[in-house]
């Protein structure tokens, strides 16, 4: 294969969500060589944990995973991409809005 700058072929998209449950984000990559990448929130790199799942997938997919946010995770996310000819990145925002039911809607829903 040829050598080829980073490339984001499916950028990820805003996500809006409540406190407590799941967020992800997803954009596809291409590049040669493979490229690396890393993860930021609000300028901060977005450190692999328990809170924070990150993946990348043969096909080029990589992943942002977090399981159970908070109101801290609220921000603006950037996935960016480097390899030896150069470097490429995508943004998106994660909203996270404050559950205002009791925590056993949450579990069972509404009544």
């Amino acid at each position: 294969m040829a050598k080829a700058a980073p490339k984001i072929d499916k950028p990820m998209v805003d996500s809006e969500v409540v406190e407590g449950s799941g967020a992800m984000f997803r954009c596809k990559i291409s590049g040669s060589p493979d490229p690396e990448v890393i993860w930021t929130k609000d300028g901060k790199e977005v450190p692999d944990d328990t809170h924070h799942v990150i993946e990348y997938d043969d096909d080029g997919t990589a992943t942002l995973l977090m399981p159970e946010v908070t109101m801290e995770d609220d921000g603006e996310y950037k996935c960016k991409a480097t390899n030896e000819l150069g470097e490429t990145e995508c943004v998106a925002q994660l909203l996270v809005e404050g559950y205002e039911g009791d925590v056993d809607e949450i579990l069972t829903g509404p009544k």
